[in-house]
């Protein structure tokens, strides 16, 4: 208090040099910490969907062989939106040579080749003949789709097989005239159950269409072979009446132009003249198809 009785300059002074001791801790000075501020902002784009570009679809074997061959169909796809990741599905249509569609087929992706692939498929024993088409469809995720097709020979399979066999007339005292084989109603002789030769039926499950012949032989006794009943004491017949053809040891033809899936009668009785002694008699009847 003394300093500021004597010289009120010296007590302004030191008021002052007191304010620049003070202000230094609460105002900015070059050289002290940052003081700088941010404000986040963003950018944006939003892409839009585009179709497949391209794709290309392969078919292996070629030719194949109905019953027999498994396709290995591969496709590869582009798109500028990217694949996998934009891409569906992709699926393969297989296509009649008269233009109809027998299957379509789905695939999956397999990443080491980059290619959408079915390789499961089994060409089935009926499959056409002629020059089938792939034709591979992609789809993205927007429902853009891109196709394109290969083509390749489905080569003609002739193939049968019979059922309703053997042809079993059961059994019967001798005289016997026109008795026919087991149609599956069991008494008089036949143990029934299933149908055995009343009728024989033989199918088609190639892929093309077939002609049917049959042959046989003589029915030979199983203890005395000496007793042998000639082929000729069996007829057939493609209905289930009287009279039927005899039945010889040549092929005759008896159902032509048999489609692929489809199948053909034969029905069939015995003549057993008197003479022949008890034990069983048997003898093989043979169908043949040939391509029509």
């Amino acid at each position: 208090m003394a300093m500021v009785a004597m010289n009120k300059n010296i007590l302004i002074l030191t008021i002052t040099a007191a304010l620049l001791f003070i202000l230094p801790v609460i105002a900015f000075s070059p050289g002290s910490a940052s003081a700088a501020t941010e404000q986040t902002t963003y950018a944006r784009v939003y892409i839009l969907n585009s179709a497949p570009s391209s794709i290309v679809v392969y078919e292996s074997p070629d030719p194949a062989t109905p019953g027999v061959s498994v396709l290995n169909i591969n496709s590869t796809v582009t798109d500028p939106n990217g694949v996998p990741g934009d891409i569906a599905s992709v699926t393969f249509d297989l296509i009649l040579p008269n233009g109809t569609v027998w299957a379509t087929l789905t695939s999956t992706y397999n990443a080491g080749t980059g290619a959408y692939e079915n390789t499961t498929y089994a060409l089935p024993s009926n499959a056409p003949p002629g020059n089938w088409t792939v034709n591979a469809t992609a789809t993205d995720n927007n429902a853009g789709t891109i196709w394109n097709t290969t083509t390749f020979t489905v080569v003609g399979v002739a193939s049968m097989y019979l059922s309703q066999y053997p042809i079993d007339f059961g059994n019967t005292t001798v005289p016997v005239t026109d008795r026919r084989a087991d149609n599956s109603t069991a008494g008089n002789g036949y143990s029934g159950g299933t149908i055995k030769g009343f009728p024989l039926k033989s199918h088609n499950n190639g892929s093309v269409a077939l002609n049917f012949s049959v042959r046989g032989d003589n029915l030979v006794g199983q203890t005395n072979n000496s007793y042998v009943l000639g082929v000729g004491n069996l007829t057939y017949n493609g209905t289930a009446s009287l009279p039927g053809t005899a039945l010889s040891g040549s092929y005759t033809n008896f159902a032509s132009n048999i489609g692929a899936s489809s199948s053909t009668d034969l029905y069939f009785w015995i003549d057993i003249p008197s003479g022949f002694i008890e034990q069983e008699y048997k003898g093989n009847v043979t169908v043949k198809a040939t391509v029509a």
